[in-house]
């Protein structure tokens, strides 16, 4: 006859429940997902020699936010089609990436989605629909998002006043520095 021992219920840190809830839902969203057989088929392309199952690739997709690491503005000089170039990366892959323009007083210029450059590629591009007068301190905002609905966000700020450059202009790229302050957003 075996006798168990009582086990000590151990009281879990704020960090270590809120990791018991992600991993609560990423379970919860890759058994859901299973159930659909397009959305199964989609995680089923990401199988690979760490990820045995689309169960597996579900469940660290939902585990982990996606990233945007470069916002390039080069090609923006406030103009209706004007482009501005995102670099997004997720563990499975970016859905969609949404672009808003912001003037320097906070008001929303426009916004919209970006369109991916292929299946698989990093690289999106917006392509301006309002005509932006002011670019001094108007600020870009890319939100990528993956398909259990996680974001990460990048913000950069245009740092001059000029409209469509001349070609020596054309050279100067100070609207397309990044803003350090990048934020990420995994619920």
């Amino acid at each position: 006859m075996t006798s168990l021992k009582k086990r000590k219920k151990i009281k879990l840190s704020e960090n270590q429940q809120g990791a018991q809830r992600r991993f609560i839902k990423a379970v919860a969203y890759a058994k859901w997902q299973m159930d659909k057989p397009e959305m199964k088929a989609l995680y089923e392309t990401g199988i690979n020699k760490k990820k045995l199952s689309a169960y597996t690739v579900a469940l660290t997709d939902a585990l982990k936010a996606p990233e945007v690491d470069l916002i390039e503005t080069i090609n923006y000089y406030g103009a209706v089609g004007d482009t501005i170039v995102i670099s997004a990366i997720d563990d499975f892959k970016v859905h969609r990436v949404l672009v808003k323009i912001i003037d320097s007083d906070g008001n929303r210029i426009e916004c919209g989605e970006a369109v991916q450059h292929g299946f698989r590629s990093a690289l999106w591009t917006y392509t301006a629909t309002v005509e932006n007068f002011c670019l001094d301190r108007t600020r870009i905002v890319a939100t990528a998002f993956d398909y259990p609905g996680n974001e990460g966000t990048l913000e950069t700020s245009c740092v001059h006043s000029f409209g469509r450059p001349t070609p020596a202009e054309k050279t100067d790229k100070s609207c397309g520095k990044l803003n350090k302050t990048s934020k990420r957003k995994n619920p």
